[in-house]
């Protein structure tokens, strides 16, 4: 890798997290949502490339299952990321 490599990435995102008082097996039903915009910087000797604040993959969490205890808390989740972002395949 050359010395005057850089890559900068900044990342931003909107989303809400819920917690209900349903109960499933004792714990607390919930989930989330992530909707998050990201902007690449790549810089090298003969590459200056960025990109624009676009969407990328989403996160989702649709089942989130909260146990709360006198000193601690446990969560158990089912998660995925949603390939919403811009790809073009190179060949």
């Amino acid at each position: 890798m050359a010395d005057d490599f850089s890559l900068t990435s900044y990342a931003n995102g909107l989303g809400p997290v819920w917690v209900t008082n349903v109960k499933v097996l004792g714990a607390n039903l919930g989930g989330s949502v992530l909707i998050p915009f990201i902007v690449n910087r790549i810089q090298a000797s003969n590459i200056d490339s960025k990109s624009s604040f676009a969407l990328t993959d989403c996160f989702i969490q649709p089942i989130q299952l909260g146990w709360h205890r006198d000193r601690a808390d446990f969560l158990l989740s089912y998660q995925l990321y949603i390939p919403t972002g811009k790809y073009e395949p190179r060949e």
